[in-house]
């Protein structure tokens, strides 16, 4: 219902013009998973293809150019994938810096939350922030309270060391960089 709402908000016509195919646009992908153009509805308000920045020419000349859509703005709350951390896609910086310290995570097969309690600082800086991480789907019984430092690493995390590279860990990095040091401050 609440997916029917932001696209009647939108008007069917607006969503369909924002999809990169614009006469094939779906909101429920594959296995019954939300589409990439309903999540950018949601966070955006536009149901656009595509994660990264604006948008990109395929194509030499006008008749067989083609243009992917991506993010337009910044938007409130920003979003942050595991598909990233493994080369599949590029998530723009108005998704990974949005205007609240607030991200949708894409991890797998569902999705979470990140969120800070202060506004985060742009990738790179060398200050400390505490993130928050919660999985409706995790059983989390504990608060995940993570200490971000970006450069706090001398090289990058092992690729397969899954204790202190994992999931979660890999998307966080996609954001405050591949040299972040990650202190779970006790939770696991």
């Amino acid at each position: 219902l609440f997916l029917y709402s932001a696209m009647a908000t939108r008007r069917a016509s607006a969503v369909r013009a924002d999809a990169d195919v614009q006469g094939d646009v779906s909101l429920v992908a594959a296995h019954g998973y939300c589409s990439q153009e309903a999540v950018n509805l949601l966070l955006t308000g536009a149901a656009s293809s595509n994660v990264f920045d604006g948008e990109k020419k395929l194509g030499e000349t006008s008749s067989d150019c083609m243009t992917l859509r991506g993010i337009s703005r910044q938007p409130r709350v920003g979003f942050l994938s595991l598909f990233e951390a493994y080369g599949s896609l590029e998530v723009g910086s108005f998704l990974k810096e949005p205007s609240s310290p607030v991200w949708v995570v894409h991890a797998e097969s569902h999705y979470s939350v990140l969120f800070a309690d202060s506004p985060a600082k742009a990738p790179g800086a060398g200050d400390a922030v505490d993130v928050w991480y919660y999985d409706p789907l995790g059983r989390q019984d504990e608060e995940k309270r993570i200490t971000v430092t970006p450069g706090g690493l001398q090289e990058a995390a092992d690729e397969d060391d899954l204790e202190t590279n994992g999931m979660i860990a890999k998307v966080i990095r996609t954001r405050w960089g591949k040299l972040a040091n990650l202190d779970w401050n006790g939770s696991e």
